[in-house]
């Protein structure tokens, strides 16, 4: 049985981001995972090296997905339906007590970042979805 996921982040874009993004995608898809990526226009700019698999996985459709990916900045995080939901995110700073995206992460079933710092920065900040 395969996985349905649906990924919604920017790769489309020009920036580390971006990049990380549109690896990622790739990564689940040559392993099996049937993925569908949905982008974010966060950024005014169109990045013209974009593998054209992203393109193909892109246009199809995805209904009721098992897992879906917030590859954002957790203010875009949202939660509906019976999915697990998984966001995935890096910041630099030690905690974002202010910024109301613990509360977004929250509605995560699970949080994954990209090492021990920004996960302690998690925790910091009230994060109490799974890391």
């Amino acid at each position: 049985m395969s996985i349905k996921c649906l990924m919604i982040g920017n790769p489309n874009s020009i920036s580390g981001w971006s990049k990380q993004c549109e690896n990622h995608a790739l990564a689940l898809d040559c392993v099996g995972v049937d993925i569908v990526v949905r982008h974010i226009n966060l950024l005014n700019n169109t990045n013209p090296d974009l593998s054209p698999r992203i393109l193909e996985l892109e246009q199809r459709t995805c209904n009721q997905p098992d897992t879906v990916i917030f590859n954002t900045l957790p203010h875009l995080y949202e939660k509906q339906g019976s999915a697990r939901y998984v966001g995935y995110f890096m910041c630099e700073t030690s905690n974002f007590i202010r910024s109301g995206w613990a509360a977004k992460l929250n509605l995560m079933d699970m949080v994954i970042v990209p090492n021990y710092f920004v996960k302690e920065s998690c925790l910091r900040s009230g994060v109490r979805a799974p890391i």
